[in-house]
């Protein structure tokens, strides 16, 4: 069963916020943890949040073409290494496992978490 204390996420944004602060000084960077199963990273930065949505809108452009795409632009590779790292700390840190079955209908996961990038 999914769950997560407050001690965990305070081990997963100490990291975080280094990461952040690394990538762009003057973002903030909030955490939260909902129902005790969810881990919520709130990142508010104008920058990447312009950089998620140029993305965004070439993830978008690359489904509508049906067609495999690499980044032509180093901010994109930029953001996706960004949010790698993120989720790298998070499954290190928070010792987070997926052993979900889809085909017998199992979930076991240690928790879910969301990574929300917000202008500020």
């Amino acid at each position: 069963m999914a769950h997560i204390t407050q001690e965990t996420k305070k081990k997963i944004m100490t990291e975080v916020k280094q990461i952040v602060k690394s990538y762009k000084p003057k973002a903030k960077v909030t955490a939260s943890i909902r129902d005790y199963c969810e881990l919520t990273i709130k990142i508010k930065c104008d920058e990447l949040s312009k950089e998620q949505d140029d993305f965004l809108k070439l993830d978008e452009k690359s489904r509508l073409d049906n067609q495999n795409y690499s980044f032509p632009y180093s901010n994109k590779v930029k953001t996706l290494t960004f949010y790698k790292k993120i989720e790298k700390i998070i499954c290190k840190t928070g010792n987070y496992y997926d052993k979900t079955d889809v085909y017998s209908d199992y979930c076991n996961k240690a928790f879910y978490y969301d990574v929300i990038v917000l202008p500020a």
